[in-house]
């Protein structure tokens, strides 16, 4: 069986995901940011920083982005595990988890929107950043209906992710 984070390499080489858009790697990146249901507090995250990293490390807790922030990049998940949520009725309503081998983040960069769901690291993790433009290229090589499809698509799910969490913030 293939590794995943193997077959997204071949998918996302690294010089596509980091030098071409001028990305710099930057060590560890820290972030202060804890999100329970009595503590929503919007500290700086590693989008923050003035450089990008290639790749960000996080502890568990660590907040990736929030509901509202700017789509630059997608995030391909190399170790660990996130949450998927959003702050509704005064606590996290969570969304989902994604796990090695999964990317997160992409709904935003795809239709160009800001991000519909805040994500934290469950366990020490560690994401490859993709950049927007890389997924865009990929984009633009595809056919004109499919790209019609997958904006339909991601704005049904918009439109889905909304409602759930709405409707459990209510029980």
């Amino acid at each position: 069986m293939t590794n995943p984070v193997d077959r997204i390499g071949a998918a996302f080489p690294e010089h596509l995901t980091n030098s071409h858009v001028g990305l710099q790697k930057v060590g560890r990146v820290q972030t202060t940011a804890h999100y329970g249901a009595q503590n929503y507090d919007r500290q700086p995250r590693p989008k923050d920083a003035v450089s990008v990293p290639e790749t960000i490390e996080l502890d568990a807790g660590d907040i990736l982005f929030d509901e509202g922030d700017p789509s630059g990049h997608a995030y391909f998940v190399e170790s660990g595990a996130l949450e998927v949520f959003v702050f509704r009725a005064q606590e996290n309503q969570i969304i989902g988890q994604v796990k090695v081998g999964e990317i997160l983040g992409e709904m935003g960069v795809i239709d160009n929107k800001p991000r519909s769901t805040a994500a934290k690291a469950i366990s020490p993790s560690r994401v490859r950043l993709i950049p927007a433009e890389r997924i865009a290229s990929m984009l633009e090589s595809t056919d004109p209906g499919m790209q019609a499809l997958i904006h339909t698509l991601l704005d049904r799910l918009r439109e889905t992710t909304t409602r759930l969490a709405e409707a459990e913030a209510r029980y």
